[in-house]
């Protein structure tokens, strides 16, 4: 194919190329270069190189192989032979069993592998799967290699120390100790999360933008070199400190579970997003951070918190020690701050919540009033006697459960719930029977929600999955408008696990929360509660009915 052609003046033979035929390249008599990639010489058939001039004409052999070419023919004809220049290459051990497929991502150029074979590429939802088959344990990769993903290959060791053009890294999932980067000082990106890691070195790599090193074994990092940061992630790592000063753009940072005790991110003026849950943080000063989005600090030791920020949509805030929270958040769509100590919370500069989730707090009464976007509201087991959500007409989620609503208030509850539609899913969670449920809601006050249909349901202590199970309501109450939630009707005490009644008192009904009747009595002084289990009850007589909680 190439024989006569006089302007043929530099060929490259494949790496894989085993043997030439009979005067592929007789009276070539331009060539100045060979290159030859194949480890091995090439076998010839006659006059593959006739007239071609072996003084002038040089070869190049890969490196290490020099001796080889000298002592093989026709290739010891040519009186220049030199050794390519080594090519850059990385290697790796993988776990995977020889043959199995695993799916990588390998970019840059005259690559070439040893211990894996590329196999095809695949397109699955208009995104490409490069598809290589395992060969032996020890791979080898040559060539100037720019981006590597090595994740699905359960790699044991991995030297990427002389592969200095490499710009993107990732080997998650592996199992390394460490990872020298001394060399790499292209690298822009790097994922070594989920490697057991007990050191990582970065500060050779100036030029990182993208760094994620999640649960290691990290005790340290030093960022004080990586100046162009956007995203960092350190998450269950026990590094206990970290300086981020130095990170002017930093949009991303993410510390979960990292032990600290104090941040400052005041030097962080890009910042959009900031994930510190599970950490010893008490304060946080965040009057810089005037692009902040999104605010995750659950599981820390805030007794009080204040926040102004014209941006952020996403507050997280629970499992604190919180007793005070103060917020101007105009943006804000979504605010988690349950199981917290919270008595009272002013909800008034949050115009835009559409969640909000106060659940396990220490709350007696909300102004939901404002919250005119509001679509989703839990917050069950507080004091609340009230409720109301008649200016709320956005609500489609409704959990209150837990809470000291009395007959009236959960009826007025009820009629203040906007109309809604059967495929809206509409639900209300309004008891808790297999908790110590202090709300009193009858059969007419489910019956108002019902007519607006909205799924009233019972909570049944998550029993049943969730939402829970359709809820009836108790009996509505002969002889009296509503049932007292907060006793102020006193007819009776309770006293050392009895039920303790003053004058006559006739007949005497016992319920349970569901409207059941458990037992009656004819004009008793006292009633035993030892033998019941504990719950919500009530007792019915002289044309009055008062809930207790036992």
């Amino acid at each position: 194919a190439f024989a006569h052609i006089k302007k043929l003046s530099t060929i490259t033979l494949p790496e894989k190329l085993e043997q030439i035929g009979f005067g592929v390249f007789m009276n070539c008599t331009g060539l100045s270069e060979v290159h030859v990639l194949a480890t091995e010489p090439p076998y010839c058939g006659s006059m593959v190189f006739y007239n071609v001039d072996f003084d002038q004409c040089k070869l190049f052999v890969p490196h290490g192989k020099l001796d080889v070419y000298r002592i093989s023919t026709p290739w010891s004809s040519f009186k220049h032979i030199e050794e390519s220049t080594a090519m850059p290459y990385v290697t790796f051990t993988t776990s995977q069993k020889i043959g199995s497929e695993v799916v990588s991502r390998i970019v840059g150029e005259n690559i070439m592998f040893d211990g894996i074979k590329f196999l095809e590429t695949k397109e699955v939802m208009g995104e490409k799967f490069d598809y290589y088959q395992v060969m032996k344990k020890d791979v080898r990769i040559e060539g100037r290699i720019t981006e590597m993903s090595v994740d699905n290959f359960n790699v044991e060791a991995l030297d990427v120390s002389h592969c200095p053009m490499l710009k993107v890294l990732s080997c998650k999932n592996g199992k390394l100790e460490t990872l020298d980067l001394s060399n790499n000082k292209e690298l822009d990106t790097l994922n070594c999360s989920y490697c057991g890691l007990k050191e990582l070195d970065i500060t050779q790599c100036g030029k990182l933008v993208f760094v994620d090193c999640d649960e290691n074994e990290l005790t340290k990092i030093d960022i004080s070199k990586n100046l162009l940061l956007n995203f960092l992630s350190v998450n269950k790592n026990k590094i206990g400190s970290i300086d981020v000063s130095a990170q002017k753009y930093l949009e991303t940072l993410s510390l979960n579970g990292t032990e600290i005790e104090k941040l400052n991110v005041t030097n962080n003026l890009y910042l959009q997003n900031l994930f510190a849950n599970e950490n010893k943080l008490s304060e946080l000063n965040l009057t810089n951070n005037n692009n902040i989005q999104e605010l995750q600090l659950a599981k820390n030791n805030f007794a009080s918190f204040s926040l102004n920020s014209s941006t952020l949509k996403k507050l997280y805030i629970n499992d604190n020690k919180l007793k005070t929270m103060k917020l101007d958040l105009p943006e804000l769509e979504l605010l988690c701050a349950y199981n917290n100590e919270i008595a009272e919370l002013d909800l008034s500069n949050l115009k835009n919540v559409n969640t909000l989730s106060l659940h396990h707090n220490l709350l007696t009464d909300i102004n939901v009033k404002t919250l005119g976007k509001l679509e989703y509201i839990w917050i069950d087991n507080n004091k609340l006697k009230t409720l109301d959500l008649s200016q709320n007409q956005m609500i489609l989620t409704v959990v209150c459960y837990s809470n000291e609503l009395s007959a009236n208030a959960c009826k007025l509850l009820m009629e203040g719930l906007p109309q809604r539609n059967e495929s809206d899913i509409a639900e209300i969670i309004i008891v808790d029977t297999k908790g110590i449920e202090g709300n009193v809601c009858t059969k007419s006050a489910v019956a108002i929600a019902k007519e607006k249909q909205w799924n009233v349901i019972d909570y049944v202590g998550g029993t049943e999955g969730y939402p829970g199970l359709p809820y009836d309501g108790i009996n509505d109450p002969t002889g009296m408008q509503y049932i007292n939630a907060d006793n102020s009707i006193k007819t009776f005490n309770i006293i050392n696990g009895k039920i303790l009644f003053s004058g006559n008192c006739g007949r005497v009904r016992f319920y349970n929360a569901q409207g059941t009747e458990i037992n009656s009595f004819d004009n008793p002084t006292s009633i035993d509660l030892s033998s019941i289990p504990h719950g919500v009850y009530i007792v019915t007589f002289n044309g009055t009915s008062t809930k207790f909680v036992h």
